[in-house]
């Protein structure tokens, strides 16, 4: 913009504005409009079908809308609850599994028959029928199958691009055109790492579960919030079933209160002083607690008790 100034009786033009103040808006706006494009994207391909609520999910089931790894613990936690498993994880052979058993359950105790293992060992043995829990979730409504969450994180493809352009081509560009290399790096390179450590883990994360799986994940912690470790519920009462959903919904502090020396056998992680506001990670993927969003991962969250995808067993 250009205003006349006084000077010795005379008016003189001066720009008060750089030349180039505005010369890279067109790339602020390019990255304004990939962030948008990916948002109207997520939300139009995520899909919103309605779940298939029968049969009623299983102990395992509801666990694994917590975590893909929790229905290990929650199925170990049923197991000997129900007296199938000694203290210290040995099989009592006295006491076969009741007719209705699931096929999850079962497949634990054929597992846990042949030696004592730990929680760590488990997980890489029962990559398969954890997969395989998984998907009937997907095929009911639950959980995202991965196509979909590929489909979901697609959007961000051209906010990536412009990233990885302001990053490295524009400074390289630019200087071989004769641009000063502080004028590239404050306008590309700076808002590109910006948005790439804003924007993207955002847009690239894709939820595990879906919403119709977080509602009847909270739908079933709200129902059995007696049954939370920080309330510390009267197992003996409620039943050996009681235990199973605890850990299954809350973590495994549920486990380390019912049976802190099987849960020491099996090397679960938490303590039974984590029934309040999370537990620890010092396992390969078992949180305790009862705290934390469904949704969330043993990478980013070590919570317990939140909904698929949180850390914990």
């Amino acid at each position: 913009m250009l205003y006349p100034i006084l000077k010795i009786g005379s008016f003189q033009e001066v720009n008060v504005m750089s030349p180039n103040t505005f010369e890279n808006a067109w790339f602020l706006c390019a990255l304004i409009g990939a962030a948008a494009f990916a948002a109207a994207w997520r939300f139009v391909v995520t899909p919103r079908r309605a779940v298939v609520s029968t049969p009623p999910l299983t102990v395992p089931q509801i666990a694994c809308l917590r975590s893909w790894r929790a229905p290990l613990v929650a199925a170990m936690a049923q197991l000997r609850a129900d007296g199938h498993l000694d203290a210290d994880g040995r099989l009592d052979p006295a006491k076969p599994l009741p007719p209705g058993t699931d096929a999850f359950t079962r497949h634990m105790l054929r597992r846990l028959d042949r030696s004592v293992f730990s929680v760590d060992q488990l997980l890489y043995d029962e990559l398969a029928p954890l997969g395989a829990l998984e998907d009937e979730l997907a095929r009911r409504g639950y959980l995202h199958t991965s196509a979909e969450k590929w489909r979901i994180r697609f959007g961000a493809a051209p906010l990536t691009a412009l990233c990885v352009a302001g990053v490295l081509a524009a400074p390289i560009v630019l200087a071989a055109r004769g641009v000063p290399a502080d004028r590239a790096i404050v306008g590309f390179t700076v808002p590109a790492v910006v948005a790439a450590v804003v924007v993207l883990p955002w847009l690239w994360h894709a939820p595990r579960t879906t919403a119709a799986g977080q509602r009847a994940f909270a739908e079933q912690r709200e129902r059995a919030a007696y049954l939370a470790p920080r309330t510390r519920p009267a197992f003996t009462t409620y039943g050996a079933g009681a235990v199973g959903l605890s850990v299954a919904l809350f973590g495994t502090a549920a486990l380390w209160q019912f049976d802190p020396r099987y849960a020491a056998a099996m090397a679960v992680a938490g303590g039974s002083g984590d029934g309040g506001a999370g537990g620890s990670c010092g396992s390969a993927f078992t949180c305790g607690g009862d705290s934390g969003g469904c949704g969330s991962s043993c990478g980013s969250s070590c919570g317990g008790g939140g909904g698929g995808g949180g850390c914990g067993g």
